[in-house]
C-alpha cells in the first residue's frame, strides 16, 4: 500500500498550530493558578495588617494605662496622711494636780508662763498649752486664775466641781484630760504632760505605742512610780528656774 505524503508546508502549519494551542493551555493553567491563589493572598495580606493593626491598638492601650499610673502615682511632693505624720508637742496640765503637790512640796504659787518655756526648746511648734482645771463656780480667786491663764495664751479646760450632802466634791476632769490628750496627741511627736496621778498611765501607754515620747513633768515625791516608768523621761518642777515661787 503505497504510503500518504504531508507536503513539508501542512507539517510545518500544523506545528505551529499545535504549538499555539499549547502556549494558550498554558496560558489558562497560569492564569487559572494566579486566580485561585490571589483571593489566597490577599486575604493573607487582609490578616497582617489586621495583626499588625492589633499590635498597634494594644501598644496604645498600654502606653495610656501607663501615663495613667504615673499621673495617679504619689509623688514625693504630695501631702502625706495627716495620721500618719506627726509634727509639733502638744502640752497638757493637770491644774488641781499640780497646784496640791506644788503645796506638799511647799511651793506656794508655779509660774505657769515660765513652765511652759523651761519644757520646750525655742521655736518649736506648740499645741496648746491646755489647762485642765476643776473649779468652784463660787471661787472669786479660782475664776480670776483661769481669766489670767487665757490672757496669757491658755486653752483653759474649766469644769465645775461637784458639791454632795456629806461635803465630798468630785468631777471627771482627769476624764476630760485623758480624752483630750489621746485625741489631739496622736497628731503629734512628743507630748509633755504635768502632773502626777497614776490614772493616767494607760492612756500615756496607748500614746506611746503610737510612736509618740512622753514627757512628764512634775514633782519628785509626789509624782506616781508608774507614771515615771512609763514615760520616756520626767522632768522635776522643783529644778526648773523661775517656776516655783514662794
Amino acid at each position: 500500500m503505497p504510503k500518504t505524503q504531508f507536503p513539508k508546508e501542512g507539517m510545518a502549519i500544523g506545528g505551529a498550530i499545535l504549538a499555539v494551542l499549547s502556549a494558550l493551555v498554558f496560558k489558562q493553567t497560569a492564569l487559572l493558578s494566579i486566580a485561585i491563589a490571589a483571593p489566597l493572598y490577599l486575604n493573607q495580606f487582609k490578616l497582617k495588617r489586621s495583626l499588625t493593626d492589633v499590635a498597634s491598638n494594644i501598644e496604645s492601650i498600654n502606653k495610656t494605662i501607663t501615663q495613667s499610673e504615673i499621673s495617679s502615682a504619689p509623688t514625693s511632693s504630695s501631702s502625706p496622711n495627716p495620721l500618719s505624720k506627726k509634727e509639733g508637742i502638744a502640752i497638757f496640765i493637770d491644774g488641781n494636780n499640780v497646784k496640791f503637790s506644788a503645796a506638799e512640796a511647799g511651793v506656794k504659787k508655779i509660774a505657769y508662763e515660765e513652765l511652759v518655756k523651761s519644757l520646750v526648746e525655742d521655736g518649736a511648734e506648740i499645741k496648746g498649752p491646755f489647762f485642765f482645771l476643776a473649779l468652784d463656780p463660787k471661787s472669786k480667786g479660782q475664776n480670776k486664775f483661769a481669766s489670767y491663764l487665757k490672757r496669757i495664751g491658755f486653752e483653759v479646760r474649766e469644769q465645775h466641781i461637784r458639791r454632795y450632802a456629806n461635803k465630798i466634791q468630785d468631777s471627771d476632769i482627769d476624764v476630760w484630760l485623758a480624752t483630750e490628750m489621746l485625741n489631739i496627741g496622736k497628731g503629734c511627736e512628743r507630748i509633755i504632760l504635768a502632773t502626777g496621778d497614776k490614772d493616767f498611765v494607760s492612756p500615756i501607754s496607748s500614746l506611746k505605742r503610737e510612736g509618740i515620747h512622753i514627757t512628764i513633768a512634775g514633782f519628785e515625791d509626789t509624782t506616781s512610780e508608774a507614771l515615771k516608768t512609763v514615760a520616756d523621761d520626767f522632768v522635776n518642777i522643783l529644778n526648773l528656774p523661775g517656776v516655783c515661787l514662794s
